[in-house]
């Protein structure tokens, strides 16, 4: 696996997560609206993530810190080293 490789992995992995989260999120809105009568609520105003929360002019990392880089890098390698990998026969 290539470093490209693996960033790509992250990212895809990253993305899944913080799609889950809104839709989970999207849902409580909905579950909530009737019950809440004419008050005017938007679905953040249930909660905001921390990647909505990036201020203006800001440059936005998508793979995080570096710190968060390399320890998944750590994890990864530790996980490969625990991995058999057999000739098929």
């Amino acid at each position: 696996m290539t470093p490209r490789y693996l960033q790509a992995v992250i990212k895809g992995k990253t993305q899944n997560d913080q799609n889950a989260w809104v839709i989970a999120r999207q849902t409580a809105y909905w579950s909530i609206l009737p019950h809440v009568g004419k008050k005017r609520l938007k679905p953040s105003d249930l909660g905001s993530f921390g990647w909505e929360k990036i201020e203006a002019g800001t440059v936005h990392n998508p793979y995080g810190t570096r710190e968060a880089l390399n320890e998944e890098l750590r994890k990864f390698k530790e996980l490969t080293e625990t991995l058999e990998f057999k000739p098929a026969k």
